[in-house]
């Protein structure tokens, strides 16, 4: 999804990035087998929520903790810290919401790739990936 200079920052918006954020840790759990823990930005004031920069940061180091442990693809752009207010070196705009979008669409092509060079060898499997080759090791009860 792609907004432009003429959309609002609404609840629906960040309801939407929010949503590809969960298929994004799903498209984790089912292919590489790996839990990423998540923080849910609280909406549940409806209309009444303000879209605040805590509220914003949630999403952004929801997109930092996705690209940990290598999964950053090299052309995506970096996140920001919101401070709110004149605090901010430059205004909130849609090219910020198109950046979550397209760095969840990088990361999912991160794990896409990694999960088709898994080598699975019993409890361990080794992941050749950006930008370096990582072991994981699970334990099995």
């Amino acid at each position: 999804m792609r907004v432009t200079a003429n959309n609002y920052l609404t609840l629906g918006l960040l309801g939407e990035v929010w949503n590809h954020q969960l298929d994004l840790q799903n498209l984790f759990l089912l292919e590489l087998q790996r839990l990423v823990v998540l923080t849910t930005p609280d909406t549940s004031a409806q209309e009444a929520t303000i879209p605040f920069c805590s509220l914003i940061n949630i999403i952004e180091r929801n997109i930092d903790t996705f690209a940990a442990h290598g999964f950053r693809h090299p052309s995506m752009q970096n996140t920001v810290t919101w401070l709110g207010g004149l605090a901010d070196t430059r205004r909130l705009d849609f090219t910020d919401v198109n950046r979550w979008f397209e760095s969840v669409e990088l990361i999912g092509d991160v794990v896409e790739g990694a999960s088709q060079r898994l080598m699975r060898c019993g409890v361990s499997r080794a992941i050749s990936g950006l930008p370096k080759n990582q072991q994981i090791i699970r334990t099995v009860n």
